[in-house]
């Protein structure tokens, strides 16, 4: 675990010192969250850089299905997954700012790039990032 990454469950600890909720279970609960999304606090933003389809992970190959029927439904061309491939901005643009994404994301813009899941807490989407801010 990086220092910075210490600091934050650190910073977390503290919080949770503060606040009246006091059942470890949701402790433990908001612990393994971020270590799961965290990749057991050594991550702490997603990676969109990949060379080989097989190396995608199972979820973003679903995405990529998903959102291929979606432009196909659309009478759209589907993008093909190996054009994406070595580009991940383009790859984090078609996976989190498609049209209708849960995430506030605007289409045709940078948004799934820069609103990649990142941060130990792994915010995503323009939406949780304005609240973060707020």
């Amino acid at each position: 675990m990086a220092y910075y990454q210490a600091e934050q469950v650190k910073a977390l600890l503290q919080e949770w010192d503060r606040v009246e909720e006091t059942d470890p279970r949701i402790l433990a609960y908001i612990l393994g969250s971020i270590s799961y999304d965290s990749a057991d606090f050594t991550r702490s933003s997603e990676n969109f850089s990949y060379s080989a389809v097989s190396q995608l992970p199972q979820k973003w190959r679903d995405r990529i299905d998903e959102n291929n029927a979606r432009l196909v439904a659309a009478n759209q061309s589907p993008v093909d997954v190996n054009s994406l491939l070595n580009h991940p901005k383009e790859l984090a643009n078609f996976m989190l700012a498609y049209e209708g994404n849960d995430f506030g994301n605007q289409p045709g813009t940078d948004d799934g790039w820069l609103f990649r899941p990142r941060g130990m807490y792994q915010l995503v989407g323009r939406e949780q990032y304005q609240e973060a801010q707020d």
